[in-house]
C-alpha cells in the first residue's frame, strides 16, 4: 500500500484567529509607552507585529525609535503582570480547540507566526490553555524579523526545513495572506478578526471560512 503525503505544517496566527485577548495586550502596550507616545484609536494591531507597533508609536510622537526596545521589555513585563486578567477576560475563538486537537489526532505539526514577540506569545498562549499542540520552537515571532513576511521562512526552517508545498498559514487579516504568498505557502483565513468574510473572500486566499470550525479537513484536505 503506498502511504499517503506526510500531514502539513500548520502555522497560526494568535490574534482575532486562535484567541482575543480582551483589551488587555493593548492595556499592557499603553502602560508601557507611558509618556513616550500614545496607541491613539486609529493605531491597528491587526496583523501588526510588535516591533513595528512599537516603532510607530514613537515616531508619531516625534521620539526616538531606538527607545522601542525598551518598550517591547516593558510591554513584555506588563502583560506578564497581566496574566490573571488576560485568563479571565480573554477568549479562544470559536473551533480553536477542536481545530488544534483535531490536526494534532491527526499528525500534523503545529506551531505559529504571529507578530506578538515570543515572551508575549507565550504568556497569551498559555493564559488561555493553548500550548498544549502547539511546537515554539517550530515557530516564529514577531522579534524574529523587520516585517511579518520575513517571519515564515523562519519558521519553516525551524521546523526541519519544510518544504512551503507542505505548509499552511492561518489568519485573519490581509497581512496574513500576504506574508504566506511572500513564502509561497498556502493560507486560510477566517472572520474571526477585523475584516468580514466578504472582506477576506475578495483577497484571493486559498481557503476562507467564518471561523474555525471544520478547518481541519480543510487543512488536511
Amino acid at each position: 500500500m503506498t502511504a499517503g503525503p506526510a500531514p502539513p505544517l500548520v502555522l497560526w496566527d494568535l490574534d482575532g484567529t486562535l484567541l482575543r485577548a480582551g483589551g488587555v495586550s493593548r492595556d499592557a502596550f499603553a502602560a508601557a509607552v507611558g509618556d513616550l507616545g500614545d496607541l491613539g484609536p486609529d493605531l491597528s494591531f491587526a496583523g501588526r507585529t510588535d516591533p513595528w507597533i512599537a516603532h510607530e508609536v514613537l515616531t508619531r510622537a516625534g521620539r526616538d525609535p531606538a527607545l522601542a526596545p525598551e518598550v517591547l521589555r516593558r510591554y513584555a513585563d506588563e502583560l506578564a503582570a497581566r496574566a490573571g486578567d488576560l485568563a479571565r477576560t480573554g477568549r479562544v475563538l470559536p473551533g480553536a480547540r477542536e481545530a488544534l486537537a483535531a490536526l494534532a489526532g491527526r499528525g500534523a505539526r503545529q506551531g505559529v507566526v504571529t507578530g506578538n514577540l515570543a515572551v508575549t506569545a507565550r504568556v497569551k498562549l498559555a493564559a488561555l490553555d493553548l500550548l498544549g499542540h502547539l511546537d515554539l520552537d517550530g515557530s516564529a515571532f514577531g522579534d524574529d524579523g523587520a516585517t511579518r513576511d520575513d517571519l515564515v521562512p523562519v519558521a519553516l526552517r525551524r521546523a526541519g526545513g519544510v518544504p512551503p508545498e507542505r505548509a499552511w498559514v492561518v489568519g485573519d487579516t490581509p497581512h496574513d495572506l500576504q506574508c504566506a504568498r511572500a513564502a509561497g505557502v498556502r493560507c486560510l483565513l477566517v472572520a474571526t478578526g477585523g475584516y468580514d468574510l466578504d472582506a477576506l473572500s475578495a483577497l484571493g486566499a486559498d481557503a476562507v471560512l467564518p471561523d474555525l470550525t471544520g478547518a481541519a479537513d480543510v487543512l488536511l484536505g
